[in-house]
């Protein structure tokens, strides 16, 4: 483990600024920084004139790959944050929120307005239904996984996978009965994630879920510390293990919720960025808590840039890119760590 300066955390938060202003750069459409800077002053107060160039620039900006951008980084932060809890309760580092059920559970639930047309609601139609699917899956998982008054972490595994399996066999039946290839190819970006959808109105909700999760988590770093250990040693400490896995079971249920209801699918983030940063800065919750937040914005911001560029104009779900990008750093991190 290495101690983490307020410098360190300093330069850490710079690096994800730079990658946020090179997101926002890149794209089909050429923005350069000065163009980014310059469209930062004007809406500051410099009244300078505005050419019909420089307008629909400011478009491109603002409307489209800021708000891109903004989603990727809170849905990568709440992921990361997500895994790293989850781990800690079943104490499993191979452990990730698609154990809870969530992804799969958002999926069937879009997949079920797409596929019927069902819409009262408009776009929000499928978002609410995403939302509602996945959070009556986690309740799901979390009481099947009760045994009495007592939590099961070998049942809250098992369950996941077994729930999981059954919500995605249900999504391909749905998938299989789309009769349209807007549907087809509406419901493929779902179910592996994207975010070119994204709209400023969309952030508050991931923006504040997010943020109220990091900091009631921070809150328990110490008591995560205590849970990675056995449940007597936990006991002894005067840790109610029980009752946190209960209380942050829940938590991580409602904010991947809330994620993959505005994002679709996205796999592998929840697994490998935890796994990463412990592998750096040992398993310190107090270090990796704020390491998740910052390094899991940074990778999904990364990972979102690629879908946009590698084969632009057309895009890549952004569930392809990170299990394209995580599967082989994590093997070869896996490769190098000692049992």
């Amino acid at each position: 483990m290495i101690k983490m300066s307020r410098w360190s955390w300093l330069f850490a938060v710079l690096l994800l600024l730079l990658i946020m202003l090179l997101a926002l750069a890149s794209g089909s459409a050429s923005l350069s920084l000065i163009d980014i800077f310059t469209s930062l002053g004007h809406h500051l107060g410099e009244g300078q004139e505005w050419s019909d160039d420089r307008q629909g620039k400011d478009v491109i900006l603002w409307s489209i790959r800021f708000p891109r951008v903004m989603l990727a980084g809170l849905s990568g932060a709440g992921l990361s944050l997500v895994g790293a809890t989850i781990q800690a309760l079943v104490r499993n580092p191979m452990a990730d929120p698609w154990l809870l059920g969530v992804s799969s559970g958002a999926s069937l639930g879009a997949v079920l307005v797409i596929v019927s047309g069902l819409s009262l609601f408009g776009l929000a139609s499928i978002h609410l239904m995403a939302f509602l699917g996945a959070l009556a899956a986690a309740s799901v998982i979390y009481f099947i996984s009760r045994q009495g008054a007592h939590f099961s972490s070998t049942r809250l595994i098992f369950t996941g996978l077994a729930i999981s399996f059954s919500l995605e066999a249900l999504t391909q039946i749905l998938i299989f009965t789309a009769n349209h290839q807007a549907q087809m190819q509406n419901v493929m970006f779902w179910t592996m994630g994207s975010l070119g959808g994204a709209e400023n109105k969309d952030l508050p909700l991931p923006a504040v879920s997010v943020m109220l999760g990091f900091i009631l988590l921070f809150r328990c770093r110490n008591q995560l510390n205590v849970a990675c250990l056995n449940e007597v040693k936990a006991f002894s400490l005067g840790l109610d293990f029980n009752a946190l896995r209960r209380h942050l079971f829940l938590l991580c249920a409602a904010l991947t919720s809330v994620i993959v209801s505005m994002t679709g699918s996205i796999g592998f983030v929840g697994l490998m960025v935890p796994h990463v940063l412990r592998l750096i800065l040992g398993n310190d919750y107090r270090l990796l808590i704020p390491g998740c937040l910052l390094g899991g914005a940074g990778f999904m911001i990364i990972a979102d840039a690629l879908a946009r560029h590698l084969f632009s104009p057309h895009e890549i779900p952004i569930g392809v890119i990170t299990a394209l990008l995580g599967s082989p750093i994590f093997i070869v991190l896996m490769r190098g760590s000692h049992d």
